[in-house]
C-alpha cells in the first residue's frame, strides 16, 4: 500500500507569521523613535494676559539663548518685604507661563522677584524643536537676564523647578550654585519616569533625551526643598525621596498626602508657608554667597 500523505507543514506559516509580528514591533519603535519627543515635550503657544488673571505688576520681558532662539518669560518683582532674592521658575513640560502664576504669585509675595520663562516653541518663545540641551540653554538664558535685572548673582538666586523642570534646575545649580533649590514633583531621570508609566516599552533604549538628575543631584550643595505627592501616577513618590536622600548638600522632603503629580499646590496656602519656612530655615548666607 502506499504511504498515506503526510498532513502540509505549518511551519511555513508559523515563520511568515512571526516575520510579520517583527516587522510591526520594528516599525512600532521606529515610528517612536523618530517621534519620541512629541511624547515628551507638550507646548501650548495660547498665552493669556496677564492683567486678565490678577497680575497686573507683570512685566512681559524677552531675552535670547546661546544659541539665538528667543524666548520670552514674566516678571514679577518682590510684592511685601523683599529678601534681596530672586527666584528663577523653570516650568514642566505642558503648557506655558500662563499656567503658572500660582507659583510667580507665592514667591513675590515671599519677598522674591520671581522670573517664569517659557522654553522654545512653547508660549511666545521661539520656534525650535525642544530638547535637553535646549532646555538647558533656554534655562541659562534665563538666568543670565535675571541676574542682569535684578544685579543678584546666582548664588542669590532660588531655583524652583516644576516636574521636568526640575531636570533644568538641576543642571543650573551644577553649573552656578544658587542660594536654594525647590523641586516640584521631580523624577530622578526621564527614562526612570517614563518607565514607571509604559513599563512594556523598552524606553531606557529608546529615550534621547535622558535628564539624569539623580547622577548629578550629589554635585549640588545648596540647600534643597522636595515637595511631591504620595499619590502621584506619574512619577512615582519614591524618585523624590531618592532625589532628596542623593543630594549634596542640607535637604528637606514634604510628603504632600493624596496628591497626584499635578495637585501638590491644590492647597496653595500650605505651600507657600512649606516654601517661606524653608527659606527661613536658611538664616544668614554664607561667607561667599
Amino acid at each position: 500500500m502506499p504511504p498515506e500523505p503526510r498532513p502540509p507543514s505549518r511551519l511555513p506559516g508559523l515563520r511568515r507569521l512571526l516575520v510579520l509580528i517583527a516587522v510591526a514591533i520594528a516599525l512600532f519603535l521606529g515610528l517612536l523613535w523618530l517621534g519620541q519627543r512629541r511624547l515628551i515635550y507638550f507646548p501650548s503657544r495660547s498665552v493669556l494676559d496677564p492683567k486678565l488673571l490678577g497680575l497686573a505688576r507683570v512685566q512681559e520681558v524677552s531675552f535670547t539663548a546661546e544659541d539665538g532662539v528667543a524666548l520670552t518669560g514674566w516678571y514679577l518683582p518682590a510684592a511685601g518685604k523683599p529678601r534681596d532674592l530672586s527666584a528663577l521658575v523653570c516650568h514642566g513640560n505642558a503648557g506655558n507661563v500662563s499656567d503658572r502664576t500660582h507659583l510667580i504669585t507665592a514667591l513675590s509675595s515671599a519677598g522674591l522677584d520671581a522670573l517664569v520663562f517659557d522654553y522654545r516653541a512653547y508660549g511666545n518663545s521661539g520656534d525650535a524643536t525642544p530638547t535637553e540641551d535646549g532646555l538647558y540653554a533656554d534655562g541659562r538664558a534665563a538666568l543670565a537676564w535675571l541676574e542682569q535685572t535684578t544685579g543678584r548673582p546666582a548664588a542669590r538666586t532660588v531655583l524652583y523647578g516644576e516636574s521636568l523642570g526640575c531636570a533644568v534646575c538641576i543642571q543650573l545649580a551644577r553649573e552656578q550654585p544658587p542660594y536654594a533649590l525647590v523641586l516640584e514633583s521631580p523624577f530622578t531621570s526621564l527614562p526612570d519616569a517614563a518607565a514607571a508609566s509604559n513599563p512594556w516599552l523598552p524606553v531606557r533604549l529608546l529615550l534621547r533625551d535622558r535628564y539624569d538628575s539623580l547622577s548629578r543631584i550629589g554635585e549640588v550643595r545648596a540647600p534643597l526643598l522636595v515637595m511631591h505627592g504620595t499619590a502621584d501616577t506619574i512619577v512615582p513618590f519614591e524618585q523624590g525621596r531618592a532625589l532628596a536622600e542623593a543630594a549634596g548638600g542640607p535637604h528637606q522632603l514634604i510628603a504632600v498626602e493624596g496628591a497626584d503629580h499635578n495637585e501638590v499646590w491644590i492647597d496653595a496656602q500650605a505651600r507657600r508657608k512649606d516654601v517661606v519656612e524653608f527659606l527661613d530655615g536658611i538664616g544668614a548666607p554664607a561667607e561667599g554667597r
